[in-house]
Formats: structure tokens, sequence, C-alpha cells
């Protein structure tokens, strides 16, 4: 089938979306993001779905191993790591051994941070040191672009003014510097925050 072109000047049209696979994806999120491990009861009133349709795609996610089943409820599973590690693996690799050392020099946890769209996302993280105090960036943990220093270290507007700093911005008493890393063209494209 041939795909005609559009006329100049239209908008494209909105891509009709599944809301089987919303509703999947929303169920992942939810897991991901919970540390106790909910039941499929509790999922479905979450999310405003029968509990037969919840415990359907959480079946099948299970067989996909995107989603364990617990002695309490559900987590999500390891599955989603082998889909994770596909996420920025050029950039992760370059970029780990530069987390380890801050890490290890200053015994403060390193992020490896993108951008997508307004937001931040952690790619990476390396916890450093032994305190009692430890910070923790899940993988996939997100924040607005213009908050704290790993999210403005990726403005292409802050590169000229060098590390970024903030305090208290993502959890009170906390304070960060950020740089970007940049490509080629100089343009911010990831950035390592302490």
């Amino acid at each position: 089938r041939s795909v005609r072109p559009m006329p100049s000047g239209s908008e494209p049209p909105v891509a009709e979306q599944s809301k089987t696979v919303d509703a999947a994806l929303r169920l992942l999120t939810l897991l991901a993001e919970h540390d106790d491990e909910p039941s499929a009861a509790s999922l479905a009133r979450v999310l405003g779905l029968s509990r037969t349709a919840v415990a359907r795609m959480l079946a099948t996610l299970e067989a996909h191993g995107l989603a364990r089943r617990t002695d309490h409820g559900w987590g999500p599973g390891l599955g989603l790591l082998s889909l994770a590690s596909g996420i920025e693996p050029q950039l992760r690799a370059l970029a780990r051994g530069e987390l380890e050392g801050l890490a290890a020099r200053y015994g403060e946890t390193a992020v490896l941070t993108v951008r997508d769209g307004d937001e931040a996302v952690a790619v990476d993280q390396v916890v450093g040191g032994a305190g009692v105090i430890q910070i923790h960036y899940r993988t996939g943990t997100r924040h607005p672009v213009h908050t704290a220093a790993s999210g403005r270290a990726l403005l292409a507007e802050n590169l000229a003014a060098g590390p970024v700093f903030s305090s208290g911005e993502l959890e009170p008493g906390v304070r960060g510097v950020a740089a970007a890393v940049v490509d080629a063209e100089g343009r911010p494209i990831a950035s390592i925050a302490v």
C-alpha cells in the first residue's frame, strides 16, 4: 500500500493509541515505583481497571519476565534490566569509569543523566563511600530539566558557565554539582553529577 504525502502546511494526524498497551505500561510504571509489593486488586484500584484485566496483564508481563509474583503481591521483573541495558549503551559504557572514579574520589553518588524532552533522566549511577547517608537515583528516575544541577547542565545556555550547582532541589539537604558531556559539535548530550 502506498502512502500519500500530506498537503503542505497541514498537521500530521494524531496517532491512535492502544488502550491495552497504555494500561500495561502504566501497570509497569506502578510496579517500578512501588517499593512494597502491591496486590493485583490494589493495582486495579489505582489504574481504575477490573481486577480480571489487571490479572491478565500481570500474567502476560510475567510470561515475558517484566513482572514477577512475590509472596506478598507483585514487583518488577528482571527482564526489565535487559531492556534498560539497551538504553544509551555506548554512552553508559564510556561514562562508567568516570562515574566510578568520581564516586571513589569523593565518596558520593555519581550520576549519568540524559535529556528526554523537558525531563532529565538518570541512566546510570555509582554509589560512593560507606557513609551514614547515601543518595540513590534509580535508573529511569526523572525530574524537570530545569531542576537540579544534573538537569540544568543539559541546557545549552548553561554550557559557558561551567559546572552547575544545586542545593536541596530534589531532596532537602542534598547538594549537587554537574557538568555537561558534549558531542563533537559542542551540544550537551548528557551530564555527570556528584
